[in-house]
This record gives structure tokens, sequence and C-alpha cells, in this order.
């Protein structure tokens, strides 16, 4: 069986360090404090790597997974990492959900004897995933439509930035968070677009009921989620991302409790901007009083199945339920039945299915997986929207209100 910290055992000491060095240069911070070790699904489960003599190497696994669509490395490493972990993951779903009749287990990132089997009829009959014949210069017609979003939204907040916006303008210093005339639409690189659909509602009431759109490889998946905070305790007031597009990259969640720290994309240094309200964004909009602020812990993070209020959640973070999501052929694919309640059903089983962050797991499993043109480049990029902004595009608003509907909002 190969899991999570699994290493072909002719690998030595040196590439097993040299794997960690990797990872702290990629997500910024040594999680694991040196002890060379890798945090599993469940809080306060840390992994140690376990060497795996089996016919089938990690190595050669890794060049199939790769061949078939799922693995971005031209470096076959021999370590099943938290990359591999992630293209084991994407396989299992995408069988799931395309060939049940080849494998229909939940994922779990883990090589049993049915993902063996599963991957060996891959290779012997040369089969491929279909996004393979997709990419950003040959998109889908939906990816094509969201980049365009992006595109008008760009020019309508050059030429008329939101109340919000001019906040941000104002701000003097660095941040993560661009200027509408540096907004970057290349459809090469990786983006995810956040719509802020209800900006009305009471503090204690939010829902997730906001849309999240991730456009990579010419591929667009959504998912249900909430972009505005749900609780806080500053004396300001809770924080509220700016609207616009703001610099984000593969980090961790709860760094402050490491045994509790799961993977998120984080604002890249030295943070975004937000501004405070004690009532609602309209408040912070028309306030004159009121500023933008620097923030580096504004994550884009797991939000159990969203059937909790926001509040349980989000103190201003992005969160996204692990329920279900929007594939690439926009159908609905349910991840419920393997999608955890919250941070302590997370690794437990239930009916045979290990619980994951469901859904969730795609977006993170997709971005590992599946890079933009660029391998090296590591920025995503997130690009927040008010759904009043798009009133001049009827089609796109029509749109994000069926999506919403299909995913249960």
């Amino acid at each position: 069986m190969i899991k999570l910290g699994s290493y072909d055992s002719d690998l030595t000491q040196e590439a097993i360090t040299g794997y960690f060095v990797d990872v702290k240069n990629i997500l910024d911070i040594d999680i694991d404090e040196g002890k060379q070790l890798l945090r599993g699904e469940k809080n306060a489960e840390w992994i140690p790597f376990v060497p795996y003599d089996g016919s089938l190497k990690i190595a050669t696994i890794q060049k199939m997974l790769r061949s078939f669509g799922f693995y971005p490395a031209d470096t076959f490493n021999g370590i099943c990492g938290y990359r591999t972990s992630a293209g084991i993951r994407l396989f299992q779903e995408y069988n799931r959900v395309f060939h049940p009749e080849i494998l229909s287990d939940y994922p779990d990132g883990i090589v049993g004897s049915r993902t063996t089997a599963a991957i060996e009829t891959w290779a012997s009959k040369k089969m491929r995933a279909n996004w393979m014949d997709v990419s950003a210069d040959s998109p889908t017609a939906e990816f094509t439509q969201w980049i365009q979003v992006i595109r008008d939204y760009k020019h309508r907040s050059i030429n008329e930035p939101s109340p919000l916006m001019k906040k941000g303008l104002k701000h003097r210093g660095v941040s993560s968070t661009l200027n509408p005339e540096k907004w970057i639409d290349d459809p090469t690189r990786i983006h995810l677009i956040g719509i802020r659909h209800n900006l009305e509602a009471p503090l204690a009431s939010r829902r997730f009921d906001d849309l999240f759109v991730l456009l990579i490889n010419g591929l667009a998946f959504m998912f249900r989620g909430s972009t505005e905070p749900g609780a806080s305790s500053h004396p300001k007031g809770a924080p509220y991302l700016i609207p616009g597009q703001h610099l984000y990259g593969f980090g961790w969640h709860k760094i402050s409790n490491k045994s509790e720290a799961y993977h998120a994309l984080r604002p890249q240094k030295p943070g975004v901007l937000i501004v405070r309200a004690l009532r609602g964004i309209e408040e912070s909009a028309n306030n004159v009083n009121a500023s933008a602020e620097l923030n580096s812990t504004i994550n884009i993070h797991w939000g159990g199945t969203g059937r909790r209020s926001v509040a349980n959640w989000s103190e201003g973070c992005q969160v996204i339920s692990g329920d279900r999501y929007i594939n690439h052929h926009h159908h609905v694919v349910e991840c419920s039945a393997f999608s955890a309640i919250n941070d302590d059903s997370l690794g437990k089983r239930v009916n045979g299915a290990l619980l994951t962050k469901g859904a969730y797991s795609v977006i993170t499993d997709l971005v590992a997986a599946l890079p933009g043109r660029d391998r090296n480049d590591r920025t995503i990029l997130y690009t927040l929207i008010n759904l009043s902004d798009l009133s001049s595009s009827p089609e796109i608003t029509d749109l994000v209100g069926q999506s919403l509907e299909m995913l249960g909002a």
C-alpha cells in the first residue's frame, strides 16, 4: 500500500532531506519543525516517512500519473509527498466521476489493490484524462467566458473604481492587492474568482452563498463558499477583503496551531488589503474614516460542508465548502458522503469512507497537479467581484445564480 509518507526503499536520506527543503520553500514554513514529518488529514496526525518495497515503484506511479494527466512534475522522485498524494486523490476522483466501472472508491490518496488495478488498466488501455485535450490555448467555452469577466471587470475598475477600491488605491505602501491597471488576465496563469453575492446579510446570519470559480489550464470548476466574515472580536469590526485582484500562493491555514494546520491558499507577502466595519461592507465603503489596512491572514480555506453559519469558520477569510462542486463539464459532483462536517471528523471512517475535505480538496489537488504553463510560478491570482458589479452582463449574473442553485446555496 502506498500512502502519504511512503518512499521507494532505494532512496537515500539525502533525497528525503531535499524533499523537505523543497516543501519548506514552496509552503514558506517549516511546519514539522525539522522533524521530517508530514501533516495527515486528522488533527494532530503527523506521518513519518516509511520505505516502500512493492513491485510497482512510486517513481513509476508518478510517471504513469503524469502520462494520464494527474501529475505535473518532470521530477519523479519516488516520494509520496503532498503533491503525489494530491495526484493520486485526483486520479481516484476522476475515475469516480467518469469511469466508475474502473474505480468507484471515494478518493483518499492511498494506492491499495483497487487503485493499483485502476492505474494498470489506464496504462494498458493508454487512457488519458479528457482535460488533456484542453489548454489555455484551446479552452472550454466557459473558461473563455470567465477570463472575459476578469478583463471586463479590470476595464471597469480602471475607469470607475468602487468606493472600497478607492480606499485601496489610497493605501501607501507595498501590498499583494494589485491596482486595477496591474491586474493580470493571462489565461495561462491560475485564476480563482470569488463572487460576493449578498452584501446586506447581517454578520451573524451569513451563509455559504457565494460562488468560487477556479480557472486552470483552459478548464473551469465551480464551488460554493463565503467571501465575507461571519464574526469578529476586533474593536474596529470585521475585516472585508477589498474587491479586486490579489496575489495568493499555496501555504498553510491555522499555522498558529501546527497540529491542526492544513493546506490552503495564503496571501503572498506582505499581505492583502482589507477594510474593517462593525455592521457591514456598505458601512466600510461609505465611512470616510475607514481606511485600507494590510492583512496577511485572509486565507482561502476549507469550511466543512457549508451547512453551519459562516461565523463558525471565518473572521474574514474566504471559505469554501466541501459538499459538492461543478466540474469542467458543468455537472454537479456530489461529495457529501465523504466530506467531513468539521475538523473533529476529519480522517474518521464512516460506512467505509475516509472523511476528507471533499470538494475543497479538488481545488488544492487541481492546483497541485495541474499547474499553469510556467511550472515554477506558484502564484494564484484571486479576483474578488461583487455580484452587483456584473449587472451589465446579465448572461453572467444568470450563470452565477444558476450555478449557486446547482450547488445548493
